[in-house]
């Protein structure tokens, strides 16, 4: 081993908490691309793998019914290369153990005529399929089987067409298009209250009345087709059938819900790292400046030996990449832990089978390249510096600073203040741009916790507008069938029910300008205070007697405003009515359209009618009031409001503490890494000054707090600089997931501020603590001796 290589591994030993400093934060930006892109890139590779075996459609289309020959209308239609055809109904469940009707959604699988499954293919992750020639077996989804305890085995009781049915489960199964399970169309439901249930196409077809007929069709296209023609021809055939028009796969909503999620993981995949990069070139440059700055009469020993510029350069580049490639090594295992638990948290959500997590190497070879790039860079000053050192010059001190008048001292007020005050002061004004930079660094710790978390907050708003400001309601019931609103009365009677309210929704494709977008019409009661339409800002807002409410991302895509006609299609009906934008409302789902009850009963021509209920109770619902719901035939399923929420609350509270230890973990690692390497570096400056003071008579306590002093002020510094970029990056988060479907609320909560500068002071606290030890016990004489 050369001599030159035993002083790196020495400078190395010597100056290890600065180098650990300096890899942890090169392992927290490697950490965040492993973990978070990995977890991107892990469900990217699951869902494609399972779209393809699975065989997921590309156009899907529901209707009101149509007869099985109009598949092979379908199926002749420029771009299509097969068609899926099946019946789909939603049934009332009872549900053992669950006192509440609850959703089935019964789906047929395909007849034995028609072969084995071609699209969405259905398959038993645990159980077995089930036997055509038998018709009550049915698969059920994943996770109503495991909120509900149900497993292959158990039975259900579905009350179809008002006829109860016995259905034995014989598998748990998973289907492509149900990797995100969500009823729609009416009340929200809570996760026990919904299943997906897969069943003989004998058994639906009987039970429905759909014999010889089918409601929803799923179609693969041939590769090169025009998507937009193969659904114009898909609607123009099924029109008469109560065709509610045909969508692609990117407005599937288990699909749409799968790349919200990606894309949010993209962003967070990248945004992360920036903050690391930056900390990581500022960090490297200074360790090694100050290194450089106290070796050199080594350097110019090493010159004299025939070392030359080119050795000397790569020397203290070596130091800068041992510490970098310790700092990979460091982050490629804890993200890789980190990473599955985070894909175990969507594995939770999206039902994606084979998901697992992979490292994605190319991105990490980029994320390590950019890393790498600077961290050199960092380096790269200080490193020229002394390669270009001459040997002479090399062995004299370096040049003292230039003496002048301070800001402090011309202003006058030195001297009010105690000389420790002024010995601060000083110091940091004769290195001003030191002192910004590592503020920066720690006002990057605190704008990534403030901007994460600020997601959080912007959620929680969400949930708290949409559901606690619009829906106050103690159940939802959905109806199998349209009711007279005059039925209120019934439910009214129920016991403890104090308040009732009855809303309308009915399938429409509203057009304008040339544009269309196929939705579900709410018809809501005027001076509704159980179901209000309410904006982003929480404002309940009243639906006018006449005309049609739309939401204003809706108006928007539309290019329409208000006191314009637009064409709604009643989809059900096969008819087209004009009506007038009364109103535009900024809503966080879009797109949304809304009437007054009795003004849509009358544009539909069937009177004001119902087919879903808002209960308000006085207390918790009894078992009086379920019994008197479960009574009713146009029942079909009830869903508790405060069970969804606490679902909700739940899987927010295991994201928020596996995502907020993240970020603590990376935002402290920054702070001390910054303040430690800061002091440090003080430290080693200052020592011949800070023991002379000592000496003098000044006691330890004293010296701390010179020493440590400049650090405080600098984190002060830093955190109006974190509070606004933490300000900023959030706003940039939450533009970066909003869609055409979600309109996330930006919220700047004063908790989220103060709690991430709790762990960001306390951070650096602790760092100068670690400083404040090491100057305690510092050894007098060795740093006063002076140099031969």
């Amino acid at each position: 081993m050369m001599a030159i290589d035993r002083k790196l591994l020495r400078d190395l030993w010597r100056t290890r908490a600065q180098v650990a400093s300096i890899a942890l934060v090169l392992a927290g930006g490697v950490l965040a691309v492993v973990s978070i892109r990995g977890t991107a890139s892990s469900l990217v590779l699951a869902r494609d793998e399972y779209y393809a075996a699975a065989h997921f459609a590309d156009v899907f289309a529901t209707l009101t019914r149509a007869p099985d020959e109009i598949q092979a209308r379908l199926e002749v239609l420029p771009g299509v290369a097969q068609v899926q055809t099946r019946v789909v109904k939603d049934v009332r469940l009872e549900i053992p153990g669950f006192d509440r009707p609850g959703t089935g959604r019964l789906i047929a699988m395909p007849a034995p005529p028609e072969g084995p499954q071609r699209l969405d293919r259905v398959r038993a992750v645990r159980g077995r399929m089930i036997d055509p020639a038998v018709d009550d077996e049915v698969l059920i989804n994943g996770r109503f089987a495991e909120v509900n305890h149900l497993r292959p085995g158990d039975t259900l009781s579905a009350v179809i067409n008002e006829r109860r049915t016995r259905l034995r489960i014989v598998g748990i199964g998973a289907a492509p298009d149900f990797l995100y399970e969500e009823a729609g169309g009416g009340p929200a439901v809570d996760e026990r209250a919904f299943g997906i249930l897969w069943a003989s196409h004998a058994l639906v077809t009987e039970a429905t009345g759909m014999r010889g007929a089918f409601n929803d069709v799923a179609i693969e296209l041939s590769p090169g087709a025009r998507e937009a023609a193969v659904i114009s021809g898909v609607d123009s055939i099924l029109a008469r059938y109560g065709g509610r028009g045909a969508i692609a796969r990117r407005d599937q909503i288990s699909h749409r819900v799968v790349e919200n999620e990606l894309s949010q993981l993209l962003v967070m995949g990248w945004a992360f790292p920036v903050f690391f990069i930056g900390v990581a070139a500022f960090l490297t440059g200074t360790v090694l400046s100050r290194l450089i700055a106290t070796e050199r009469e080594q350097i110019a020993i090493l010159k004299a030996f025939g070392y030359t510029n080119g050795a000397v350069a790569r020397h203290y580049l070596a130091y800068a990449t041992l510490a970098f490639l310790f700092g990979i090594a460091i982050g490629i295992g804890i993200g890789e832990w980190m990473g599955r638990a985070i894909t175990s948290l969507y594995s939770d959500i999206l039902r994606i089978p084979g998901l697992r997590f992979r490292i994605d190497w190319p991105a990490m070879a980029l994320a390590l390249g950019v890393l790498s790039v600077a961290a050199l860079l960092g380096a790269a000053r200080s490193v020229l510096g002394a390669a270009r050192l001459p040997p002479a010059e090399a062995l004299r001190p370096p040049t003292p600073a230039r003496y002048r008048m301070l800001l402090l001292d011309r202003l006058g007020i030195g001297g009010a203040l105690p000389a420790s005050a002024r010995m601060v002061l000083r110091g940091l004004e004769r290195r001003p741009s030191r002192a910004l930079l590592s503020a920066a660094g720690i006002a990057a710790a605190l704008a990534m916790m403030v901007g994460t978390l600020s997601l959080y907050d912007a959620s929680s708003r969400m949930i708290e507008v949409m559901f606690r400001i619009g829906h106050r309601e103690t159940l939802g019931v959905t109806l199998v069938s349209p009711v007279p609103v005059g039925m209120a009365s019934r439910f009214r009677a129920l016991p403890g029910v104090t308040a009732v309210e009855l809303t309308r929704m009915v399938p429409v494709r509203i057009h304008h300008a040339g544009r269309s977008r196929t939705l579900g019409l709410t018809g809501l009661g005027r001076g509704a205070s159980i179901y209000r339409l309410v904006d982003a800002r929480g404002r309940a807002r009243d639906v006018p007697p006449d005309g049609v409410t739309i939401s204003a991302s809706l108006a928007r895509t539309l290019e329409a405003r208000v006191g314009d006609t637009v064409q709604l299609e009643l989809l059900e009906q096969l008819k087209t009515r004009p009506v007038v934008v009364a109103a535009t409302i900024d809503e966080m789902t879009s797109p949304n359209a809304y009437m007054e009850i009795g003004a849509l009963g009358r544009l539909i021509g069937e009177g004001a009618q119902a087919n879903a209920v808002y209960l308000r109770l006085a207390g918790r619902e009894t078992p009086e009031l379920l019994a008197g719901l479960r009574e009713m035939s146009r029942v079909g399923s009830v869903a508790s409001r405060a069970a969804m929420l606490e679902t909700y609350d739940r899987m927010m509270a295991r994201s928020f503490r596996i995502n907020t230890t993240v970020i603590v973990i990376f935002a402290t690692v920054i702070a001390v890494g910054v303040v430690y390497n800061g002091a440090r570096i003080a430290l080693s400056e200052r020592g011949r000054e800070l023991a002379s003071l000592r000496v003098l008579g000044f006691t330890t306590r004293e010296v701390g707090r010179l020493l440590l002093g400049e650090q405080g002020i600098v984190a002060l510094l830093a955190l109006p600089i974190g509070w606004l970029l933490g300000w900023l990056f959030g706003g940039y988060l939450v533009h970066a997931f909003e869609s055409e479907h979600y309109q996330v609320p930006f919220v700047s909560r004063t908790g989220t501020y103060v709690f991430a500068s709790f762990v960001v002071m306390a951070a650096s606290a602790a760092a100068g603590a670690l400083m404040y030890r090491r100057a305690a016990r510092l050894d007098l004489v060795a740093v006063l001796k002076t140099r031969e």
